[in-house]
């Protein structure tokens, strides 16, 4: 078992290191921008009177605290940009572990190992999912250390309660493209249905938030529960998000683990 976790691991560090890259470097980009952009801070004040409320919502854009580097990270990186790249990560890994070996059909070699499907399942999802927690928590947590290096105040609590939600909120996602692709046999498919449920429940939240009487529509889209500005600005936690996200990926790799170790997967 630690034998595939160890190959599954390096197989996927390479993709880890470049996703980890992008998000640092985008990091650096908002820190770089953060003081400009507190000097300023009345200018974009004026200009953002223009646009109404429930929009601004919508995109995660919280003006009132834009002097602080949690408000600029919550609105621009973490509010749409982040989870979207971060979807993409876990369903690259999910997909790759089960529908991606199936697709190029060395699944045979792997069951033919003298080792239960159980450990294989097991050994191939802890592999992915501590890359993913890794992914997490040197991409956030180091604005803590290097938000000083440009002499910018942050505050400690906010960001290790965003770290959190931010975690609960990939190994969601990342164990329900799990299930998805323990289910098909192409990585496409895997893609296609965590991708569109992604983007259709962002689609849910934008129109719940400008259409006042469809309100109620944003308790069924993830976005609702992920939210960086009440957790990264406020610093405060939802509690029954993250008991959702623990259903959903309790659930998921439940459905993933007896799917896969009683499947009859031919190629």
């Amino acid at each position: 078992m630690w034998a595939i976790f160890k190959k599954s691991f390096r197989d996927k560090l390479t993709s880890g290191l470049i996703y980890t890259g992008v998000g640092l470097f985008m990091l650096l980009i908002y820190l770089f921008m953060q003081p400009n952009l507190s000097q300023n801070m009345q200018v974009y004040s004026d200009l953002i009177k223009i646009i109404p409320s429930n929009l601004l919502k919508a995109f995660n854009a919280d003006i009132s605290a834009i002097a602080s580097l949690e408000a600029t990270l919550s609105s621009k990186q973490y509010g749409m940009l982040w989870p979207f790249i971060t979807i993409i990560f876990s369903t690259t890994i999910a997909s790759a572990s089960f529908a991606g070996e199936i697709d190029r059909k060395t699944i045979s070699i792997l069951l033919a190992q003298p080792i239960s499907r159980a450990k294989i399942f097991w050994a191939k999802y802890l592999a992915g999912l501590t890359l993913l927690i890794l992914y997490v928590l040197i991409v956030i947590p180091t604005t803590v250390f290097l938000a000083p290096i440009f002499n910018i105040e942050v505050n400690e609590l906010n960001f290790l309660k965003f770290t959190i939600e931010a975690i609960f909120f990939v190994i969601a996602f990342y164990s329900l493209s799990t299930a998805i692709s323990v289910f098909a046999s192409e990585t496409g498919i895997v893609y296609f249905i965590t991708i569109g449920l992604c983007i259709g429940m962002y689609f849910v939240k934008v129109i719940s938030l400008i259409l006042e009487q469809l309100d109620g529509l944003k308790y069924f889209s993830v976005f609702y529960y992920y939210d960086p500005i009440r957790s990264l600005v406020n610093g405060e936690l939802m509690p029954i998000g993250l008991l959702l996200f623990a259903i959903v990926s309790g659930i998921s790799v439940i459905m993933a683990y007896f799917r896969f170790i009683k499947r009859d997967i031919t190629v």
